[in-house]
């Protein structure tokens, strides 16, 4: 049975020719049943609709679902929540506590390498540069990344 990996960037995604409405998990479930690891839209900057936390959100799950598996990203985020009560939506704001509940299983070297794989995929989700600097936590990351966006939409709008 040959798999077809089509993807047209629209408002809806064919995969396998079934249109898929262009939400999050039913998007990943689609993508990943069709053989397609990630999709990374070719647009530099967000995307009609999205926002800077929720790229961080799907990069977050992204990177774990790719370097662990898909169960385990949907693990952290429901540990996340019943542990430490921090929902899905509220990760962005509670970026040293996700390194924490990382920690605890995998060690302090593997959470800076998970957080380090998760800052340089939202970074190529953003359109930016990655430049790896050990000294930079997740937190870090994201707030340069915030500035940067915030600059150059400023200077789009003068």
């Amino acid at each position: 049975m040959e798999r077809n990996k089509r993807i047209l960037l629209s408002p809806s995604l064919e995969v396998a020719n079934e249109k898929v409405a262009f939400l999050g998990e039913d998007v990943r479930t689609a993508l990943w049943s069709a053989g397609i690891s990630h999709w990374d839209p070719p647009c530099p900057w967000l995307l009609p609709g999205e926002d800077f936390n929720a790229i961080l959100i799907e990069s977050i799950h992204d990177t774990i679902a790719n370097l662990l598996n898909l169960k385990v990203a949907k693990a952290l985020f429901e540990h996340l929540e019943k542990v430490y009560s921090i929902k899905k939506d509220e990760v962005p704001s509670q970026l040293d506590t996700l390194l924490l509940a990382l920690k605890t299983p995998f060690g302090s070297r593997s959470a800076q390498v998970m957080g380090r794989a998760i800052a340089k995929r939202f970074y190529s989700r953003l359109g930016l540069e990655f430049l790896d600097d050990p000294q930079r936590t997740l937190a870090g990351y994201v707030e340069s990344a915030k500035l940067i966006q915030d600059k150059a939409s400023y200077n789009t709008q003068a």
